[in-house]
């Protein structure tokens, strides 16, 4: 029995490797001329929409990372599906391509204008997605790239997605799925928790724009496993223990390097330990020292998780097709650590601008509670949130943070979507508030 409490981690994960595998060469099989239409609307719209709109604040869409996330579906081959999903090129038609580029380490580039000087390809002084996908399929360009470091699991959910529906169908579906699940996480965590726990959790995830994550193809897949994740832990919890939480979360790290590109990865670590570690502090009593050691080894099962799941693509790309993908793929992750961002002062001011917006929606809900149960709640018993293992829950939320400094070069440079890492600082601030406020 002991052997098998081990070996259900290497077995489960080499599990897991194969379905990823053979489900991106199965949805790989079919024509890219059966989506062309959607694409080259979704071209159309990416190209003509930089930004989306929430009341009192505008959010900003990554339209170049969907546009390439378009680009690599319309651009498999499915003569050749295993060559297809393990590259995953852009701007790759077997009829017109006649530049194949390698996987680019650093930051990436376009060839919209598709000039070619000495032989070689010329890239464009910007980053122009819409604009390369729209050249591409009109047939005016004909450097593809490689980008086979990730899995880009999003594969899975919008190829088949695109025989229905171009880009802005698919946001529409996925907004219609995070409403969905959201509704269900918080109906759970308010059967489980304290409605205060549930609530500062929730809240906080609204106001970091969770539901218009859906408006890009480029983190839903994340927040998809984020959301199924959290909502069967909680309907799981009572029979959960932390050697359950370790495994579990070893499966969901899994999933999610499957699925992600390195937008906010951590957090599908980091709240389901969050909201296990609430409960189990609620219904147990642990010294801190102990609740410390459970934490890290949660956290490494998880990074163990991500880690082999992500090594693997480049393993099995390099066995398969001969590439180099191992030594490129190190180059870019120490790139992507110790790095210098591009511009380091605007990425700050955003964030400040940011974080700003969502302290001021936070003050104005802290100040709208106090007020109203100081007027209206006079006479109810005082009743505060009592959460042990404070420390330890803080630790957990500052997680997120550490991902930042040791991923600084990302961070920053894709600071419009990676600010979502400071969710959780938001969700412990409230807790301290309601331990101070009547029930």
């Amino acid at each position: 029995m002991k052997i098998m409490k081990y070996l259900k981690y290497p077995i489960s994960l080499l599990l897991l490797i194969i379905v990823y595998n053979v489900s991106l060469f199965c949805v790989s099989l079919f024509d890219s001329k059966l989506i062309y239409n959607n694409v080259y609307r979704s071209a159309e719209t990416l190209k003509n929409t930089t930004m989306y709109y929430l009341p009192l604040f505008k959010a900003q869409i990554d339209n170049s990372a969907d546009g390439l996330i378009i680009n690599e579906m319309i651009s498999i081959d499915n003569e050749h599906p295993l060559e297809s999903y393990m590259k995953v090129r852009k701007n790759y038609n077997s009829e017109y391509t006649t530049y194949q580029l390698k996987d680019q380490t650093s930051d990436l580039f376009t060839y919209s204008q598709n000039i070619i000087k000495d032989g070689k390809p010329i890239p464009d002084g910007k980053y122009r997605i819409p604009e390369e996908l729209l050249n591409f399929l009109s047939g005016k360009v004909n450097i593809s790239v490689d980008y086979a470091r990730y899995y880009h699991g999003y594969l899975l959910i919008y190829r088949p997605l695109l025989l229905l529906f171009d880009i802005t169908g698919i946001r529409t579906f996925n907004f219609i799925m995070f409403l969905l699940l959201f509704a269900i996480l918080t109906f759970e965590l308010n059967k489980k928790f304290d409605r205060r726990i549930a609530f500062s959790i929730c809240f906080s995830l609204i106001i970091f724009e969770l539901l218009f994550i859906s408006y890009s193809l480029h983190i839903s897949p994340m927040t998809y496993v984020l959301l199924i994740s959290s909502i069967i832990l909680v309907k799981k919890i009572e029979n959960m223990d932390f050697n359950k939480l370790a495994f579990f979360l070893f499966i969901v790290g899994s999933i999610t390097s499957f699925f992600d590109t390195l937008t906010v990865p951590v957090l599908t670590l980091t709240i389901p330990l969050l909201i296990f570690t609430l409960y189990y502090s609620k219904n147990n009593t642990i010294k801190n020292k102990d609740l410390f050691f459970q934490i890290v080894k949660v956290c490494f099962t998880w990074g163990l998780g991500f880690a082999i799941t992500w090594i693997s693509k480049w393993i099995i790309c390099d066995l398969v097709l001969h590439t180099d993908i191992i030594s490129t793929s190190i180059e870019q992750v120490l790139y992507r650590t110790v790095g210098a961002p591009r511009d380091i002062s605007t990425s700050l001011l955003y964030l400040a601008n940011k974080l700003g917006n969502y302290t001021i929606l936070l003050i104005l809900f802290v100040l709208f509670y106090d007020t109203f149960m100081k007027h209206f709640c006079k006479n109810k018993k005082s009743n505060y949130l009592h959460i042990d293992n404070l420390s330890q829950i803080l630790l957990i939320c500052l997680i997120p943070v550490a991902w930042c400094l040791v991923t600084s070069n990302h961070v920053l440079n894709h600071i419009f979507f990676t600010f979502r890492n400071f969710v959780m600082i938001y969700m412990f601030i409230l807790f301290l508030f309601f331990r101070k406020q009547k029930n």
